[in-house]
């Protein structure tokens, strides 16, 4: 199951209302937002503009380029790592999907097979309700079986996926 929460992202993305209120030891500037990092280094500039020549203005604009920097590449590297996440959980996904898809497939063959000589396929039906029960809880489907015991699958857009074993076909 992929775990969602951005929270690392969002930390370091910030926010633009940092307080001054005495009640909050929190200035803007200082939460080590990326927010907060752009505008110290903007306030920095502004400052070697207003005062080029001294040398704590220059190790300023430095340090706080350097922090920013940082800051940039610690967010990109949490994106990369989301995104590979999400990425691994696709194709999780996709393989758990198709392995449903036929599982359905293979016992609904065995039920129709089985309705023809008039045997009991209850415990089979069971058995392809809990696939089918696993399938909708990864993709919006719905089922329909067929008169001989088939099982039809579709998913919300009508789009019917393939549940034969020997389709050749998966869904990608």
């Amino acid at each position: 199951v992929l775990d969602n929460s951005l929270s690392a992202i969002t930390a370091l993305q910030g926010s633009t209302s940092a307080t001054t209120d005495s009640s909050d030891a929190t200035t803007s500037g200082q939460t080590g937002t990326l927010s907060d990092d752009l505008g110290n280094l903007s306030n920095d500039f502004a400052n070697l503009v207003s005062t080029p020549t001294d040398d704590s203005a220059r190790s300023s604009v430095l340090s706080d380029a350097n922090t920013l920097v940082t800051a940039v590449n610690t967010m990109s590297s949490a994106y990369q790592t989301h995104r590979q996440s999400a990425e691994d959980a696709v194709g999780t996904d996709l393989s758990t999907i198709n392995t449903d898809l036929t599982t359905i497939g293979q016992i609904s063959q065995q039920i129709v097979a089985l309705k023809v000589s008039g045997a009991s396929v209850a415990d089979l039906e069971n058995q392809r309700a809990q696939i089918m029960s696993d399938l909708s809880s990864k993709i919006s489907v719905t089922f329909t079986e067929t008169s001989k015991g088939d099982m039809l699958v579709k998913t919300a857009d009508g789009l019917q996926l393939p549940t034969t074993p020997d389709s050749g076909s998966s869904v990608t």
